[in-house]
Order: structure tokens, then C-alpha cells, then sequence
């Protein structure tokens, strides 16, 4: 999933929201508020995206689809009168197991016109072979994840398809962040990262629900009974421009040892936040204890982690971290690490070879530098994608081991 925000075209008054879903050459376009259409388009290193485009109806939760993807993709997003709003480059990402051609799209949906405290939801399609084309009449009905709650924001939902033999259907894993920013001022300080599972074809979540809530971060040093940990939503983040981070969740299915699991900061330990860890056993059969992925104990900021695993097991976790650089520094690396099981420590690693100095990177796009960075594994290789700003301006780029 890739999530995209642009203001730069005065037509388009507020920031609109891309989710891209690539698998199998086709890619799912979801666009939040008027962001009018799509199309294939030219970037300098890309060349042209071949294949046919299809565009639902504008408006709220209009859909592109673009079908036959060759070559280096992107898209365009055009206003109404044609004019460029924004470049999106694409990332290709094919199945981990040979026959699992379902896609599956997690989102927040947010009542009163967009604004409101977000609902988790999925929906999920089933790809086929050839040709390999999807329209939004192939997804399935929204599945709701955790109810929409007056005073409690629940945003950053994700996901992960886990292929279960024991029913030979794939389990739908989902996580988010509950009281994210509502905490400044519903009478909680705390935030919880949170969990559930779906078994394909289910309707609601068998674990995770409101009946049976799965709090991964319960028992988090300095936490509260139930599992709140502090949030980096209360610390200003120096050259972040929306002021205040998120604890958004990542979470990967590891297929060698049948378990799941969960990377996320929060600031339990100190106020600018680690990295931490927690897998579980199938279906949340077993609890693993919650590990500290970052080697330093400097107090420097860490934040956006990915995770992802490789099929020899090796877990990696990637994050911007700024521990090279004195307090208050704005200069922010890319880290990385990678262990054998959530409970042996790896080494940690600088992916970046040249900082960024987010102060002096000129941006009009809130937050800056996003909310998210990824990671994918594909055998035993790791591609990492984040946002760098060492030419003066946040860009996107991907680096692999």
C-alpha cells in the first residue's frame, strides 16, 4: 500500500488521499474527495505505462484501475481540465505462494464527509490468472475491523495475508493504532496498538473485535494496565512540519515458523520513541514477549518502522532514526536491522549513506515525510523504500541487501 498527498493544484482544494494496491500487474487506485481522474504518464526514468485504464465515477471513493502494468510504472492524477496534480511511481509486488492471487486493501473510513474518528476496514479480491484484470465490482463487501468510537481515533490500519493449512484458506492479520491524536484531549494519554484476525470469507474479525480485542502492546514497559504506551503524538519532531509523530503499526506473516509478527514505536522508554517487536503464534495461539529492535539507548528519535520476512525466516526491520546527530538535530537517517527470531537482537545497520536535514528540506505537503516507510522481502532480499531529503526536497527512494 502506498499512500500519496498532494496540495499543489489550486482546483484541488484539499489534500486527497492514493492507496495503491500492485499485485500480479494490475494496480487498485482508491482516492479519497475529488481527485477527479487517472491516467498513465511519462516520468524522466520510467518511460511510458502501457495498458488500458478504467475510471470509476468521480467523486467520494472513486476507483482507477490500471491493467497490463510494463516497464517502470506511474500514474498521473489530473484535475478536471487535464492539468497535472501529481506524479505516483508504482511498485510491482508478486505472490509469495505460488496459486495466492488475492489481494487484500486495508483503509480507515472516516463519516461526516471525511471527517470523523476512522474505522478500520477490509476488503479483498481474488486475481485472475489471465488476464490478470480487477475492477471494483471483483472486491468484497467492507468488513468492518473495530466499530467507528466517538472520542477514540483509530487510524494507520494494515495488513497481512497468511496462508492457514489447517482450513486451506488464507487468515486475514490486520493492525492500527486506537486513541491516536484523540489522546491530547479525551481525558487517555495513552495510545494502543492493536491487533485482529479474519479468516478469509468471515464477516467479522474471529479475534480483534470489540468482543475479544488483542492489545499488542500490553505489558510495554511503563505502560498502563491496559496496554496504553506512551505515543510519539505529544512530542514535537524537529523539521517534521506537522509538529507531532504517530505509532502507526507494521506487521509481516513469517511463513518458516507459522507466526506473525508486529513492529511498531511507541515512547515507552523515552520521549522520542524506539522500535519494538512482538510476533505471535497462529491465530494469536501463543504470545511472544515485546523486544527492543534498536541496538541505542541514546534517546534520539526513532520512528516509521517496516517489517517484513524472509523466506529463510530472518525477520527485517527497517526506521528513520536519528541517533548520529546531537537532540534536536533535524538530520535523520534510514536504519535497518535483521535477526533470526524475534528474540535474538540483531545488529543495527545504516541503509542511508548520506543524512537529511528535514529542516532544510522545502516541502508544502503535510506531514513532509509521511507516515510510513517500507520494506520488502522477496527470497532472501530486502528492498527498503523511504523518504529522503538530501536534494532539498522529500523524495522517495529504495535501496536493497
Amino acid at each position: 500500500m502506498v499512500q500519496f498527498r498532494d496540495t499543489r493544484l489550486a482546483s484541488v482544494a484539499e489534500q486527497f488521499r492514493v492507496e495503491i494496491v500492485a499485485l500480479i500487474g494490475s494496480v487498485l487506485v482508491h482516492f479519497k474527495r475529488d481527485a477527479v481522474s487517472i491516467r498513465p504518464c511519462v516520468l524522466p526514468d520510467a518511460g511510458h505505462l502501457p495498458g488500458d485504464l478504467h475510471v470509476g465515477p468521480v467523486g467520494m471513493d472513486a476507483e482507477g484501475v490500471i491493467r497490463n502494468l510494463g516497464g517502470d510504472p506511474c500514474l498521473c492524477l489530473l484535475a478536471d481540465r487535464g492539468e497535472l496534480v501529481a506524479e505516483i511511481a508504482v511498485q510491482r509486488f508478486e505472490p509469495i505462494r505460488q496459486g495466492n492471487h488475492r489481494v487484500t486493501v486495508t483503509y480507515d473510513r472516516f463519516s461526516f464527509f471525511g471527517f470523523g474518528t476512522g474505522q478500520p476496514e477490509v476488503v479483498t479480491a481474488n486475481i485472475p490468472m489471465s488476464p490478470p484484470f480487477l475492477s471494483s465490482a471483483d472486491f468484497s463487501a467492507p468488513i468492518v475491523i473495530w466499530p467507528e468510537e466517538a472520542s477514540y481515533e483509530n487510524e494507520g490500519v494494515y495488513p497481512a495475508l497468511a496462508y492457514n493449512p489447517s482450513t486451506g484458506a488464507d487468515d486475514i492479520y490486520v493492525a492500527w493504532e486506537r486513541n491516536w491524536f484523540t489522546n491530547q484531549f479525551n481525558g487517555d494519554p495513552y495510545v494502543y496498538i492493536q491487533a485482529a484476525v479474519i479468516p478469509m470469507g468471515a464477516t467479522t474479525p474471529l479475534l480483534g473485535g470489540p468482543n475479544a480485542p488483542i492489545i499488542v502492546t500490553l505489558n510495554q514497559a511503563n505502560s498502563n494496565v491496559n496496554g496504553g504506551v506512551k505515543s510519539l503524538d505529544l512530542v514535537p519532531v524537529t523539521g517534521y512540519n506537522r509538529g507531532t509523530s504517530n505509532d502507526f503499526p507494521r506487521l509481516a506473516w513469517d511463513g518458516a515458523s507459522d507466526r506473525i509478527v508486529f513492529a511498531w514505536n511507541d515512547a515507552s522508554h523515552h520521549p522520542l520513541g524506539d522500535i519494538f517487536m512482538r510476533a505471535y503464534g497462529s491465530r494469536f495461539s501463543s504470545t511472544g514477549p515485546i523486544e527492543k529492535v534498536n541496538d541505542d539507548n541514546t534517546g534520539a528519535l526513532h520512528m516509521f518502522p517496516a517489517v517484513c520476512v524472509r523466506t529463510d525466516g530472518s525477520i527485517v526491520t527497517s526506521w528513520y532514526d536519528r541517533r548520529n546527530y546531537t537532540p534536536g538535530s533535524g538530520l535523520t537517517d534510514y536504519y535497518g536491522e535483521i535477526r533470526t527470531s524475534p528474540a535474538t537482537n540483531g545488529t543495527d545497520f545504516k541503509i542511508t549513506n548520506a543524512p537529511s536535514n528535514w529542516v532544510n528540506d522545502s516541502s508544502i505537503i503535510i506531514p513532509n515525510f509521511g507516515d510510513y516507510t517500507d520494506n520488502t522481502c522477496d527470497g532472501t532480499n530486502t528492498f527498503y523504500t523511504w523518504s529522503d531529503g538530501r536534494l532539498g526536497i522529500p523524495q522517495p527512494f529504495v535501496a536493497h541487501n
